[in-house]
């Protein structure tokens, strides 16, 4: 008994130290003075403790909770506003000057942004589309009396995901700003290559002659080795700045231009690949996108990233139905930029870019971008700020002044 007399006295002497350290202030003495009320009352609540009744809590000063908020409040309104102002540039603007005023601010802090939505099909751009017109497209038999196998993009309702997929392209070039001189090709290949295909015209005419009749088509092997040497002859002869070619195929080389080689299978393929090289390095600028359309095929994958090599990037999809494939072909990025591209200068020195994102992909994509934050000098009332989008892809490059003045309340 003698012993938990001293325990009690004991527990009550800590009680009473760390209610003295709380009395003693300080930012953290509300938060420990509630936290031991707490404990004191969670002990009251369990009743006795080892047959004896539980220590009642000791009186101790809280601040009351009206005067909390208040200081609370108090320490809110001398924090400083930092919400800097801010300048927007959108592909709305015109590419002509602009006079803006801005309201001062007490740190006079200064945020850009934007975004840029290039015009990539400016430069006389030639397009090539590598279709695929094989026998495994339409609804086939690998043997005589074997089963039918699904194509992988038959003639359905007049129409297939070849020809859509054309058509979204061609349209979206025809609504281009500036498409004088572009021109358009359809290269189709199975064995060798079919005779619906259409050499390079300008995009009115090509958009005249392609009609589901002519794409939807599927006989013979699949040969590309003929389809790179033929692209390669095609491109050579294109007038255009600006080259940009999309391959779409259902399966693997199964023929080559050579007779011996097709009774190898990895001839075939080695001779596929190095055809495929060899047109990449001819046209070391030309913009090269593959779809491979069905089943997800590790080994085609392998083949078309070794036909790509470095290029191969963003720019190879694997696409199981074909119809996506139109809405696959339009998110492949036309254009590529980076923080070089744009130039951002305030007052005649140059201000960073800092972030640039593209939002929306294809033949007409849009990028975001910020800056970094500017401290305005006091002694500043007015100043020029120039943005501009240099890119050698791009014909119609964007430059935007805008003259600020700087007001105060």
């Amino acid at each position: 008994m003698r012993d938990l007399f001293a325990r009690l006295i004991l527990k009550s002497y800590s009680l009473l130290f760390l209610f003295s350290l709380s009395a003693c202030g300080g930012p953290n003495s509300f938060s420990a003075s509630n936290s031991a009320s707490t404990a004191a009352k969670s002990e009251r609540s369990q009743g006795s403790v080892d047959g004896k009744k539980a220590l009642e809590p000791v009186d101790t000063e809280i601040i009351p909770e009206q005067e909390e908020r208040e200081m609370d409040e108090s320490e809110e309104a001398t924090e400083p506003n930092i919400t800097p102002n801010f300048i927007s540039i959108s592909c709305e603007n015109n590419p002509e000057k602009m006079s803006l005023a801005l309201e001062r601010t007490e740190q006079n802090l200064l945020s850009i942004s934007g975004e840029v939505c290039p015009n990539p099909l400016a430069e006389n751009p030639n397009i090539l589309f590598m279709v695929d017109v094989s026998g495994s497209m339409a609804d086939h038999r690998n043997s005589f009396f074997g089963p039918v196998i699904k194509g992988s993009d038959p003639l359905v309702n007049g129409s297939c995901g070849r020809y859509e997929a054309i058509k979204t392209i061609i349209s979206k070039a025809s609504n281009g700003i500036a498409t004088r001189g572009a021109e358009a090709a359809l290269l189709l290949f199975s064995s060798k290559l079919n005779s619906n295909s259409i050499m390079f015209t300008d995009l009115e005419n090509f958009q005249n002659t392609l009609t589901p009749q002519r794409v939807c088509i599927a006989d013979g092997t699949t040969n590309y080795e003929k389809a790179f040497d033929t692209a390669q002859k095609w491109l050579s002869l294109a007038a255009g700045d600006h080259k940009i070619a999309y391959f779409i195929s259902d399966g693997m080389p199964t023929e080559s231009n050579s007779i011996l080689g097709n009774f190898f299978p990895d001839a075939i393929i080695s001779r596929s690949i190095a055809a495929g090289n060899r047109m990449l390095l001819f046209e070391y600028q030309l913009q090269f996108f593959q779809i491979f359309l069905g089943k997800p095929n590790p080994q085609s994958m392998s083949v078309m990233k070794k036909i790509a090599g470095p290029k191969a990037k963003d720019n190879i999809r694997e696409v199981a139905r074909a119809s996506d494939l139109a809405q696959v072909i339009s998110e492949f990025s036309i254009i590529e930029l980076s923080t070089d591209n744009l130039s951002l200068n305030l007052a005649g020195s140059p201000v960073a870019i800092t972030k640039l994102e593209e939002t929306e992909k294809g033949a007409s994509p849009k990028w975001t971008w910020e800056a970094e934050t500017i401290m305005l000098p006091e002694s500043l009332n007015n100043f020029k700020l120039e943005f501009e989008l240099i890119h050698p892809k791009i014909e119609d490059h964007r430059q935007i002044i805008i003259d600020v003045d700087l007001i105060s309340e």
